[in-house]
């Protein structure tokens, strides 16, 4: 028969040591990842000067009431917290979705700022400095396990704030004529910031707003919800459930008899055809 091996101490405390560097490495390359985005999300502030006070005042304004929506609000509903997130979407294009919007909100208008003179710089930068923002404090609430309500709040608050600076740019890319020249935006600027505008609408009342604020009334992430108002939305939720399952069993049952059906017209086709 197989034998077991029996790990000595001594190896038992060589894992755990190595695992422990492990740890240590991994949290090093967090915390410089971290300090690198923020050292190039206030380059924008501090290096360029190119975002506006009232962009700055609102981050920090923001950050301050999702802390203190969180602390003061939901935090009693502290069995909630670590339910599993919800589903956004089950469609497999919400992930190329995001892929999407990262290119066309961060890695392009970069690749611009990085090349383009002053002028440019001040139109694009308070949209990247936003969007940068608003990632940061995403993340915020998931290490820190913020509500599922605050969670979702954060990306309606910045998509929505955020358009303000994108009609900004626009404005900016139509009407801007600094140093009396005829035309100061290329092509590709002007393709670039609008897309950015039609994509960002597109994911505020096209993706966000029907999709993550329905779940803001859900009575299992609201701490004032009574007990009954919690087992009334469970069986209410179990209905649901049913008729769906219902439903995907009836629509699989379709599924399987098509291609009976198909292949016995198929064969009564054939079998007509020969007399």
């Amino acid at each position: 028969g197989s034998r077991v091996v029996l790990s000595t101490p001594q190896e038992r405390s060589k894992r755990q040591d190595t695992l422990g560097v492990v740890a240590a490495v991994k949290t090093v390359i967090k915390c410089g990842a971290v300090a690198a985005y923020l050292v190039l999300m206030e380059s924008l502030d501090f290096f360029y000067l190119a975002v506006p006070g009232p962009d700055v005042l609102f981050v920090l304004g923001a950050i301050a009431y999702f802390w203190g929506l969180n602390r003061f609000r939901f935090a009693v509903n502290a069995e909630a917290v670590h339910l599993p997130a919800p589903r956004l979407s089950p469609e497999p294009w919400v992930k190329y979705y995001a892929a999407f919007m990262a290119v066309i909100g961060l890695v392009l208008p970069w690749m611009i700022l990085l090349s383009s003179p002053k002028h440019k710089i001040l139109a694009l930068a308070p949209h990247l400095y936003l969007l940068m923002a608003q990632v940061l404090v995403e993340k915020m609430s998931v290490s820190l396990k913020w509500a599922m309500p605050v969670r979702q709040l954060v990306p309606i608050a910045f998509n929505w704030y955020r358009l303000t600076a994108l009609l900004r740019w626009i404005q900016l890319v139509a009407f801007a004529r600094p140093n009396g020249l005829v035309e100061v935006w290329s092509w590709a600027d002007k393709i670039l910031v609008c897309a950015n505008f039609l994509a960002w609408s597109f994911n505020l009342f096209g993706f966000l707003v029907p999709r993550v604020l329905p779940q803001l009334y859900s009575a299992v992430h609201r701490p004032w919800a009574t007990p009954d108002e919690v087992e009334a939305e469970a069986a209410e939720l179990m209905k649901i459930a049913a008729v769906r399952r219902k439903r995907a069993a009836d629509a699989a049952r379709s599924a399987s008899a098509a291609p009976m059906v198909s292949r016995a017209t198929s064969s009564s086709s054939r079998g007509g055809g020969g007399v």
